[in-house]
């Protein structure tokens, strides 16, 4: 498959990162980028108040990275 990199906008064949929200991918950044980056951030906001909610696992294919619990991350 080709995807196109979220962040410099190039196509690429490769696995590189990619964000799913509710089982949908919304975005992908390639190799290239990655691999110029120090660190990866992930900034989630809500433009307008509504109900509350929490995050409930964040993880990665090897292994999860951190549980949420009464809204304070636990590390594994």
């Amino acid at each position: 498959m080709i995807f196109q990199c979220a962040n410099c906008k190039e196509t690429f064949e490769q696995d590189g990162l990619q964000v799913i929200v509710h089982d949908k991918s919304v975005l992908r950044i390639c190799p290239t980028c990655l691999a110029n980056a120090n660190t990866v951030t992930v900034t989630i906001s809500r433009r307008a108040p509504g109900r509350p909610f929490e995050f409930a696992l964040l993880q990665t294919d090897e292994e999860s990275l951190y549980e949420v619990n009464d809204g304070e991350a636990q590390g594994d």
